[in-house]
């Protein structure tokens, strides 16, 4: 009697997870000391660069999300694994509902706005804001109508929004900048996050 034909909803869960990681989450980035030109005596200098990771850095990893469609198994089974294991990017104004795939190697994507994950933001488990410290944090007197011409808005979120938005990540990414060399509000703006509850891991880079 002929065996029948394997196919991928025939394989055990253990063996459907493992492809669905493989093709739905971007790997780790490389080191920071392999992506960074370190600038010395007026010349650029890369001291772990060679021709393997120069190749490899060229290689831009894909995720191949058209496995959600095939039918409502492997949705159900997928998804998690593509919100809760790769790194998203948080809106700047508005901050978990308009979030992008991040990742050091790709370009800037478009929003995801699936209606899943409008109604349960809290699917993505890894987050990384790239935040402004010059930028007064908004009071409830601040507007941006009332703010200087000389200075840029204050974003429209608030203490209360920002602990909704990261409590009880498993990773928060704090990426530091400023349009400004000297002075700014960097300690006000990083007070809004003191609510901030159950992160179990916290980077702050930049600057």
């Amino acid at each position: 009697m002929p065996r029948e034909r394997p196919t991928l909803l025939n394989l055990p869960l253990e063996l459907r997870l493992e492809i669905y990681t493989h093709l739905l989450v971007l790997p780790p980035p490389p080191p920071r000391e392999t992506q960074q030109t370190i600038y010395r005596c007026s010349y650029a200098h890369s001291p772990t660069q060679n021709n393997t990771t120069t190749k490899r850095s060229q290689n831009k990893p894909t995720l191949h999300p058209q496995i959600l469609a095939v039918n409502t198994q492997t949705h159900q089974e997928a998804t998690p694994i593509l919100y809760s294991h790769n790194t998203f990017a948080a809106h700047p104004i508005h901050l978990t509902t308009r979030p992008t795939l991040y990742h050091p190697y790709c370009s800037p994507c478009k929003p995801v706005t699936t209606p899943n994950l409008r109604k349960n933001p809290n699917q993505i488990k890894k987050w990384h804001l790239r935040l402004r410290l010059d930028v007064p944090p908004p009071t409830p007197t601040t507007t941006p109508s009332s703010s200087s011409s000389s200075n840029p808005p204050p974003p429209p979120w608030n203490k209360t929004t920002i602990t909704t938005a990261f409590s009880n990540a498993d990773s928060l990414t704090l990426d530091l900048w400023s349009g400004t060399f000297t002075g700014g509000v960097g300690v006000d703006v990083l007070r809004q996050f003191e609510g901030v509850r159950g992160v179990r891991r916290v980077r702050v880079v930049g600057m």
